[in-house]
């Protein structure tokens, strides 16, 4: 690889790895081909070790610590689905993926995939919930209520962001980072290219903030808790955790399929710009779903193994 590509990679692990493993990295990387295959292996190692740097700074039990990574990986990959599904909706793909089986079928692995993440997080979070909410008192049940406020609160605050300038524009457009610009019409109504920008990229910060604020206040809330009171759900705890790690492998290799299929059958659509976020085409707003899903089912399996050999501490 060339040594400024080197370098950029370099930057995306934290201070701590770079000073323990930059010589024998960038050593490896002097002699790796610069293929696709290589560069997303490499990013997704480097937001992962980013993510458990997270949660292992301040966490003692490897239950602690599985938990909020693994609620974060759900998160990352709530994100992933949110932007290729944005990315698709509207798009002339639609019409093309029905007609090809195997590629309809991939969405709807993607959609399964989602639909068991959702189920596994519900099915673990609520006795996790109310084992942690049990064990505190006072004050301290009262900060862990507002930091369980975050994602509802985050999530309001979205939508009504959203549709209040919906309102303004007279139900014309709605502020998404996925209807800025592209190789579409603008529509009546619509507010100047450089409105859609600034309001399209407020919801995106918002989007942001919101998931971070909430992994943020989870890390925080398991930090505080026993780590006995996080067992009271234990087979409960280990089967969703089993689950959630499967769901999100699967969506991450489901959506890959779906872009080679998308490749293979519309392949001019599929690198054309067509609602990708903030004007990425539809491939590179594909590419960055791939990522997310593929670092989200990285930190879930290395997660829910913590916490197995966890639960074998306690």
């Amino acid at each position: 690889m060339r040594p400024d590509l080197i370098e950029v990679l370099l930057r995306l692990y934290p201070h701590w790895w770079r000073s323990r493993y930059e010589a024998e990295f960038t050593a490896l990387l002097e002699e790796t081909p610069p293929g696709l295959a290589s560069l997303l292996d490499i990013v997704v190692c480097a937001i992962s070790t980013r993510v458990s740097l997270f949660v292992e700074e301040t966490m003692v039990h490897p239950v602690q610590r599985a938990l909020p990574a693994l609620f974060a990986a759900w998160l990352i990959a709530v994100a992933a689905g949110i932007n290729l599904w944005a990315s698709v909706d509207d798009n002339p793909l639609v019409a093309s993926m029905r007609s090809h089986a195997p590629w309809m079928n991939s969405w709807l692995a993607i959609e399964l995939g989602s639909l068991l993440g959702l189920a596994a997080v519900m099915a673990a979070g609520l006795p996790l919930l109310v084992a942690v909410f049990r064990q505190t008192q006072g004050a301290q049940r009262r900060q862990m209520l507002v930091r369980l406020m975050a994602l509802p609160v985050g999530a309001a605050v979205v939508l009504l962001w959203i549709g209040t300038v919906l309102i303004g524009t007279r139900g014309h457009w709605a502020p998404l980072p996925w209807a800025v610009t592209g190789d579409w019409f603008v529509a009546p109504g619509w507010p100047s290219l450089l409105t859609r920008w600034i309001f399209g990229v407020t919801t995106l910060v918002l989007l942001l903030a919101t998931g971070l604020c909430s992994a943020i206040g989870f890390r925080q809330m398991i930090q505080e808790a026993a780590a006995p009171s996080l067992l009271h759900w234990r087979f409960v705890g280990r089967m969703s955790i089993v689950v959630l790690a499967a769901s999100l492998l699967l969506m991450a290799i489901a959506t890959g399929l779906w872009g080679l299929f998308a490749s293979q059958y519309a392949s001019a659509i599929f690198h054309a710009n067509f609602g990708g976020l903030l004007n990425l085409s539809t491939f590179s707003s594909w590419l960055l779903s791939f990522i997310l899903f593929t670092v989200a089912a990285v930190i879930a399996i290395r997660s829910a193994r913590q916490y197995n050999a966890g639960v074998a501490l306690l």
